[in-house]
């Protein structure tokens, strides 16, 4: 039996065997390569419970913003016949079809400290911008609210 790729609703991803469609998933998108006559297709459940919302992130479109409910699974397909997905193959399918969208929580560290435009050095100036004008730490009261003085 094919391998396939289910992404369970915790997010963890693993492979399964598999001779047909997923019991209770239905089709959601297919992505073509028309290079190796291969597709790679995706089946899941757009309805369900909040509890059983898919924590796996998908990106990027068409469904960075559609919400799954339970297991995800994902199938290749070459010249019409079910074929083995390893994790590796879908690894490199997701790097490819993600090409162009950076994981924030990864580029943190590549940021400088803030340097302010005048001095060049670490910015420790008693007043910051905020939108397109500068106020100072005493341009504000006891709350932390701004005010005009």
């Amino acid at each position: 039996m094919p391998l396939l790729v289910k992404i369970s609703k915790n997010g963890e991803l693993s492979n399964e065997e598999h001779n047909k469609k997923p019991d209770g998933s239905d089709f959601i998108h297919r992505w073509s390569n028309n290079n190796n006559n291969s597709e790679i297709c995706m089946f899941s459940n757009k309805s369900g419970r909040y509890t059983n919302i898919n924590k796996y992130q998908f990106v990027p479109e068409p469904f960075e913003n559609t919400l799954f409910y339970g297991n995800v699974f994902f199938c290749l397909v070459i010249g019409g016949a079910l074929k083995d997905l390893t994790l590796e193959i879908f690894n490199q399918f997701i790097s490819d079809t993600n090409e162009g969208f950076e994981d924030i929580e990864e580029t943190d560290d590549e940021y400088d400290e803030e340097v302010c435009c005048c001095e060049k050095d670490p910015c420790v100036c008693d007043s910051y911008s905020i939108g397109s004008f500068v106020v100072s730490d005493n341009s504000f009261d006891s709350d932390g609210d701004i005010f005009m003085g």
